[in-house]
């Protein structure tokens, strides 16, 4: 395997950088509970204890709506990531049950309209999806898992089409070391789509500092796979153009942002904004970070992607 190269040198930051954009969102910074995520061009409130009914704000950063999802025969279902279909719709990677987070006895993923009204779901079976995203063609990408009572291999990625019928299964599980389920929880794993190409972000060993990264066609052909062992980037971002970063930042060290080519296995630190600006996402070409804003509420900020 080829050896990861990170880069020596620490790249400046931006304290000068000029957004290309900014709004401020109606989505609340509240402690203790789970921060807003940044899907599609939009902002999203959800978790798996305290906000079970998904939170939806407008492009402009309005609130605008929420949205319960149920799975058929479950008495309460959560939500665990949401991806933005090109038509205005949304899918939503849930699990299910009858009351406790603890006790799953179904799978699937909602579809909901523009006006978050849901229109049907899919049933993933034994599958258990985590994480999801939409590509341009609207074929939905999930990352999931597969309880460890039902024995055997199973692929950890699946592709959907608009309508529920599955169009492929890849990575398998036994291509991964023993240790915890690569699908991973919230930020720990992430699948992302955009330019025709599909990221994901896996668990790979006995700790969830033991990562890869991986890079499939639109076809689920694989483009590449690299380890990136204590890694601490905790926000993922795929843009348009093919380029996928990582965030990470600690009172101690500062932010990092890197971008990783798993082709080329390679992972380099780039110019980033100064702390405390986050990352959220990309959107398009652009990257989008959360920075401070009035009276301590959340406004985004989109910024051309650094110089390399």
């Amino acid at each position: 395997m080829k050896l990861l190269m990170i880069s020596l040198c620490l790249a400046a930051a931006l304290p000068a950088a000029t957004p290309i954009r900014e709004l401020q969102t109606e989505c609340p910074v509240i402690s203790n509970q789970a921060i807003c995520q940044f899907r599609g061009g939009r902002m999203f409130k959800f978790d798996t204890e305290v906000n079970r009914i998904m939170r939806v704000y407008a492009f402009d950063g309005q609130f605008n709506f929420a949205a319960p999802v149920r799975l058929p025969d479950a008495a309460v279902a959560w939500t665990y990531d949401v991806a933005v279909d090109p038509d205005g719709g949304f899918a939503v990677a849930a699990l299910a049950g009858s009351g406790d987070i603890r006790d799953i006895t179904k799978a699937g993923i909602v579809l909901l309209d523009a006006q978050g009204i849901q229109t049907g779901s899919i049933d993933t079976g034994n599958f258990r999806p985590t994480h999801i995203a939409i590509a341009e063609d609207r074929s939905i990408w999930a990352l999931g898992y597969q309880p460890r009572a039902i024995v055997g291999d199973y692929n950890i990625v699946r592709k959907y089409s608009p309508g529920g019928v599955l169009l492929g299964s890849y990575l398998p599980r036994s291509s991964f070391p023993r240790g915890v389920d690569p699908a991973g929880a919230f930020a720990s794993g992430r699948v992302l789509a955009a330019g025709g190409r599909i990221a994901v972000v896996a668990l790979s060993g006995m700790k969830g500092t033991e990562r890869e990264v991986i890079e499939l066609d639109s076809n689920g052909a694989l483009l590449g796979r690299m380890r990136i062992d204590g890694d601490r980037s905790r926000e993922f971002a795929l843009t348009e153009d093919g380029n996928l970063y990582g965030w990470y930042r600690s009172p101690a060290a500062g932010a990092t942002l890197k971008l990783f080519d798993a082709r080329a296995h390679s992972a380099v630190e780039v110019e980033h904004l100064d702390a405390p600006a986050s990352l959220l996402g990309a959107d398009g070409v652009n990257l989008v970070y959360r920075v401070p804003g009035v009276d301590g509420a959340v406004k985004e900020a989109w910024y051309a992607q650094p110089p390399r």
